[in-house]
Order: structure tokens, then sequence, then C-alpha cells
């Protein structure tokens, strides 16, 4: 499925390049602006970045759903869509947490065991059997926070269309509602979209060669690891590193809806059977 799915995303874009590299083009700068004025608020800049970042998430994600269908978008709507979307973004992020937050607990309660094991051992009274339990603790608990890590990133697979679903249902549903359902759309699908994810590895290195190169060039000139101000350099990365996801993001996301309509699909047939 992920070869058709993927070439009838680059036939959509064969002839709309413009447009979607445009949108990204509004999509960092937006993104770069915000993070920037905001940079100057303590904690509530933090916060207000945060929470808008998540919206303009969910207005990429739906621009593109849009522009896979042939629906018509604009190249602005990823900001003037804000104020707009503000509460459905929040809902999906609200019904994924829901999903969620025990992984995250436990995450957090596995460094926090680690840092407390490390601070015990440290100062701990010499002793066999004491330094034996630490040694102990301090190789499984590495292991376990790499398990843990693991099987939440294979469980938020269930929700990876959370946000194609709350769209589609024009907001008539809950985040928790629309989670469910995407859970129940990967029933059995998530390696499969997995493999899908990792076919586009190789366009990702591909992307990341203009930064890479850039790096390397500005290091051996002592513009980088010199001591010296490294705000022109970061910039220059940034920008190089944003240029080839210009292209390989409208790319993934039409694919992914493609992806996503066919995962519909595949189960209404398998509800008429």
């Amino acid at each position: 499925m992920r070869v058709e799915v993927k070439k009838e995303a680059r036939d959509i874009l064969s002839d709309k390049w413009g447009k979607a590299i445009s949108i990204m083009a509004v999509h960092g700068v937006t993104i770069y602006v915000i993070a920037f004025i905001l940079s100057f608020i303590p904690f509530v800049g933090f916060v207000a970045n945060f929470a808008l970042r998540a919206v303009i998430l969910y207005n990429l994600v739906i621009t593109f759903m849009k522009f896979k269908r042939g629906e018509e978008v604009g190249v602005f709507d990823i900001v003037t869509k804000i104020p707009e979307n503000f509460y459905a973004a929040w809902k999906v992020c609200f019904g994924i947490f829901l999903k969620m937050w025990m992984c995250g607990v436990v995450i957090i309660g596995l460094f926090i065991a680690r840092r407390i094991n490390a601070s015990l051992y440290s100062s701990a009274i010499p002793g066999e059997q004491i330094e034996t339990l630490f040694s102990t603790l301090s190789a499984l608990l590495p292991i376990a926070t790499f398990v843990i890590i693991v099987l939440t990133i294979a469980k938020s697979l269930y929700y990876i269309f959370t946000w194609e679903i709350l769209f589609d249902s024009k907001n008539a549903i809950s985040g928790k509602k629309a989670a469910e359902k995407s859970e129940l759309l990967m029933q059995d699908r998530r390696w499969e979209y997995f493999v899908f994810q990792l076919s586009f590895f190789g366009w990702v290195i591909l992307a990341m060669t203009p930064m890479i190169i850039s790096s390397a060039v500005m290091i051996s000139l002592g513009m980088i690891g010199s001591g010296q101000p490294t705000l022109l350099p970061n910039l220059i990365i940034n920008i190089l590193m944003s240029v080839g996801y210009l292209w390989l993001t409208p790319y993934m996301r039409v694919a992914k809806t493609g992806f996503y309509e066919k995962l519909l699909l595949s189960k209404e047939e398998e509800v008429k059977e």
C-alpha cells in the first residue's frame, strides 16, 4: 500500500509544488517569529508558544488533508486559522493525553529513580552487598527506561490519526473519542504505518544534507565551537535545515493523508464482509 500511496502523493503534488512550498515557508516563518517574540516573556511566553505550536500543527495537518483532496487552501491558512482551530487542536491534545498520560508518568518515574539511585550510590557506605545492589539497579534502570520508551512509541502509533479523525468529524466529537477511533483504525496496522514512515528515511537524510554540509564547513572555518557568538551560524543552519523540508513535509503530509484514507476504506470493506 505504501508504494501506491507515495506515488499518489507525488502525482498530486506534481503541478502544485509552488503552493505547497509556499505553505511550508509561511509555516516556518510563523514558528520562528512566534518563538522569537515570546522568548522575551519568561514562562508565560514558553506556555503561549507551546499552546500555539499545537494549533499550528493542527492547521498544518488539515491544510494538507484539504490539499490532498483537491479542496481550496490558502497559503496563509496556517496563520489565519489559529483562532478558529484553537479549541479543536487542544481537544486532540487532551484526547491523546488521556490515553498516554500513564506512559509519561512511568517514564518520569524511571528517570527520577535513576537520579535517586545515582545519588544514593555516591553517598552509600562501602560494602560488597550495597555495591552489588546499586550496580544492578544502575544496569537495570536504563534498560527498563529504554523498554518503556519503545512501548510508549508503539502505543502512540494508535493515536497517530486523531487529528485527521477530529477534522473529518467536523469537530463534532470529543478529543478522547477521536483518539479511540484512531486506536480502532490502527488495530493491527501499527507496524505497517511504522514501515511506511521508515520508507521516508532516505528523503530525510537528503533534506538534512544542506545543513550537514554547512555545519561541517562552519566548524572547519571556526565559526562553530570556537567560543565566539553563534547567532549567525545557528540562523544559517536553521535556514538550510528548513530548505529540504519545504519539499519533504508536503510529500509526507499528503502521503500520510492517503495512508489514512486507505485505512478507512479497508475498515469499511472489513465491516461489509
